[in-house]
């Protein structure tokens, strides 16, 4: 009986005979090529049935460089004012690519207002100023996020681009940008100290000589280092891990103080600005207040004098999340009633399912919640549509190369259907339950390692899915 596969243009025949299994390659010309039409696969109990994958290859819409396939999301994504943009994996060029197209399809044919990604909300002020024209370009654009976006080709063409669009006189309804994240291993706490400062020093000659500000900038002295970028990720965070008891609780006062003197002042300092720059100001000191609370929660599970040397993820979920769903709450409040975001994160935060770990030696890498997308779920219900990213192969650019995806996983048995890169509505169909009861059921889904890696239930996850077979490392800008 012979067997064959065909993948990226090798032609494999395979014939089992008296003799053993004679196996023959044969390259096929150009035209004759298809990414990877699979008929001979390895066998294991997860594996998708035919109802399933008939049916996704019927709804699969191949990916291209035109708004064509994102047309097919029009009727399910609605009136949903949040859509998330996932990544499975850091630093990938296809899903930067992905991103940079969704938006531009969200904005210019679905009204969508803003864009709000996962990076440091005090950082990112900076984007939001640029693209509305208020600054000139950075001189390092790594100053201006965290978890060393900057450097990316296409990060700064998506930004260059919502700039220009916003230069059009045409578009009288301007986009912005928010960064929604508190990032400890990368976020410098002086950042948003700084930002909350230079309002104050605006509308308030008298906190100049304050006691609130010369005891914050005391303190915050002794804990800074971090930026942008990762040769210098957690050294804020290491620092502030040595402080004494004292110190802690008196920054945290400090910064109560702060935000007090926000809300006592509020009408005074609004007749002395604006409600744009007192909401903007004001909302750094709440970053500088989420960026003190992820630290204590980092510390949370030690002892006055232990050794901390770095950053525990599994105690910082909670606070991070919480954090950034508050974020995203004020950004929907900013654009008003008509404002509609696009959320660019990754999975891990986009998604609305339960996301437990897969291994067995770290109980609740991924467990710790809520995440945002499910305090999104809670929050908007259906005016929130989440979309999933996957890889079956390639390198992200931090991380090891990645072999196929196993059989019986999400990105294993979504390889089967043969296409490089397609997108699969899930919301539209969930009324055929019988055709998508596979992904019913909790399913492993890769993240940037596979010590990452983490089962959810697909559709409960995701309203859609967008599907990689071959990832590779995003394009690096040659520094100034």
């Amino acid at each position: 009986m012979a067997s064959k596969v065909s993948c990226g243009g090798i032609l494999t025949l395979m014939h089992a005979g008296s003799s053993g299994i004679t196996i023959v390659f044969i390259i096929l010309p150009l035209a004759a090529q298809t990414v990877c039409s699979q008929t001979f696969l390895p066998t294991c109990p997860d594996q998708a049935p035919e109802t399933f994958l008939n049916w996704a290859k019927r709804a699969a819409v191949p990916l291209t460089t035109e708004f064509g396939d994102f047309q097919r999301l029009r009727k399910s994504i609605g009136t949903a004012r949040v859509v998330g943009v996932g990544e499975a994996a850091r630093r990938v060029q296809e899903f930067y690519e992905i991103r940079t197209r969704m938006l531009k399809f969200l904005v210019k044919e679905m009204g969508f207002t803003a864009l709000a990604m996962e990076t440091g909300f005090a950082e990112a002020i900076k984007v939001n100023d640029y693209i509305l024209g208020y600054t000139g370009e950075p001189s390092n654009w790594q100053d201006w996020f965290t978890f060393g976006f900057g450097d990316e080709i296409e990060t700064q063409a998506m930004i260059r681009w919502m700039r220009q669009y916003n230069e059009d006189p045409r578009h009288s309804r301007k986009i912005h940008f928010y960064g929604i994240d508190v990032m400890v291993p990368y976020s410098n706490p002086e950042t948003a100290l700084k930002e909350a400062f230079t309002y104050l020093d605006k509308v308030d000659p008298a906190f100049i000589s304050s006691p609130i500000r010369r005891d914050l900038e005391g303190l915050v002295r002794k804990f800074l280092g971090s930026g942008g970028s990762r040769a210098n990720m957690e050294k804020s965070f290491r620092a502030y891990a040595k402080l004494s008891i004292e110190d802690r609780n008196a920054y945290t006062a400090g910064i109560a103080d702060l935000l007090a003197r926000f809300e006592a002042k509020r009408i005074d300092y609004i007749s002395r600005s604006s409600e744009h720059a007192y909401e903007w100001g004001r909302h750094a000191a709440v970053a500088a207040r989420q960026l003190d609370t992820t630290y204590r929660a980092a510390l949370a599970g030690t002892q006055p004098g232990e050794q901390v040397t770095a950053v525990n993820p599994t105690l910082i979920w909670e606070a991070r999340d919480a954090a950034m769903f508050e974020n995203v709450q004020w950004a929907l409040q900013r654009e008003g009633p008509n404002g509609r975001l696009m959320l660019w994160a990754h999975n891990a935060h986009v998604s609305k399912g339960t996301v437990p770990t897969t291994r067995s030696d770290v109980v609740g890498l991924w467990e710790r919640g809520p995440r945002l997308g499910l305090l999104l779920d809670k929050f908007l219900g259906p005016h929130f549509f989440s979309i999933g990213t996957v890889f079956y192969q390639g390198k992200p650019q931090w991380q090891h190369a990645r072999e196929s995806a196993a059989c019986g996983t999400l990105e294993g048995e979504l390889g089967r259907i043969g296409s490089a890169a397609f997108l699969l509505d899930i919301r539209s169909s969930k009324t055929n339950r019988a055709k998508l009861e596979w992904l019913d059921k909790p399913r492993i889904m890769r993240a940037d390692n596979s010590t990452a890696d983490y089962r959810l239930i697909p559709s409960d996850a995701w309203d859609a899915i967008v599907f990689i077979r071959q990832i590779t490392p995003v394009r690096v800008a040659s520094p100034h």
